[in-house]
């Protein structure tokens, strides 16, 4: 039994049926004009603009029918608040002190670096919205760049590396959707494609009663018990952040096309498995 543990964010979403590729008109108003893009990410968007299994995820996709941001760049968003404050700026004092943007208006454009350089914004935390993440400008044309991140407590001109490429970012926020941690999206998007959730106990194997305690959720020996019954090695598991400061690890099944999602929170531990509806008894 072939298990994967290196597989991308790309594949699952192709695996799982997202794979249609968007026309040229359709990528050409998402993207920015004229903008170099890192292979992964590039690949990664072919198959997820307007993806509705993303509609509720961290990453920009522009979901037709909703007001979904798309990717823009930061010095774009200084220009136009700039235009947008620049009459309020002449008229309250208190107000031009406290503009983030007002130190840029100071400034000639090719003097912005000075204070902070451009980067792609491509996502933000779904629903608050606080939180920004961006691929520095003078990385785009690598293959897989960091990605950054700014709150919305701190300056524009403060950006963290929150992530080591373009991947790990990607990969994170699949698993986070389809964890289904804060929307119950990916359940009802994997339905439409021949897809379902056997649950946390995989009652369908006959594992439940031995593996779980009373209260559903797995202990650390359940868990264990659960993974080698499947074959997984936990040693070969990446560990990523959930939204809820918890751990997810994910792997693939290559023979029953089955994901392995491993969710670990404290003393909880879920282990979730997405199967093809007609490979699993009792599912319509």
């Amino acid at each position: 039994m072939g298990i994967r543990y290196d597989i991308s964010a790309v594949e699952i979403l192709n695996r799982l049926g997202f794979d249609r590729k968007p026309d040229q008109k359709s990528w050409n108003e998402f993207m920015p004009k004229d903008t170099s893009l890192p292979k992964v990410y590039q690949e990664f968007m072919e198959s997820a603009i307007n993806c509705p299994l993303l509609g509720t995820s961290d990453i920009w996709i522009n979901r037709i029918g909703d007001s979904g941001l798309k990717p823009y760049f930061l010095y774009q968003e200084i220009e136009e608040a700039i235009a947008d404050q620049k009459e309020d700026w002449e008229r309250d004092e208190e107000f031009r002190a406290g503009s983030t943007y007002y130190p840029f208006s100071r400034l000639s454009k090719e003097h912005w670096p000075d204070l902070v350089g451009d980067f792609l914004k491509i996502g933000s935390d779904y629903g608050a919205g606080v939180v920004d993440f961006a691929i520095r400008k003078e990385d785009l044309e690598k293959d897989d760049p960091p990605v950054w991140m700014n709150h919305e407590a701190d300056e524009i001109t403060d950006w963290k590396k929150m992530y080591e490429t373009v991947s790990d970012f990607l990969l994170e926020m699949l698993l986070n959707v389809l964890a289904c941690i804060e929307y119950t999206t990916a359940v009802e998007e994997l339905e439409e494609t021949g897809w379902t959730y056997l649950g946390d106990d995989l009652e369908e194997e006959g594992l439940a009663e031995e593996a779980s305690e009373k209260n559903g959720e797995l202990s650390e020996e359940g868990l264990e018990q659960m993974v080698e019954a499947y074959g997984i090695d936990v040693s070969k598991l990446r560990s990523f952040h959930s939204v809820t400061m918890g751990k997810l690890s994910c792997c693939y099944e290559e023979e029953k096309q089955r994901f392995y999602i491993i969710e670990e929170e404290e003393e909880e531990r879920r282990l979730l498995c997405i199967a093809p509806k007609n490979s699993v008894k009792n599912v319509s």
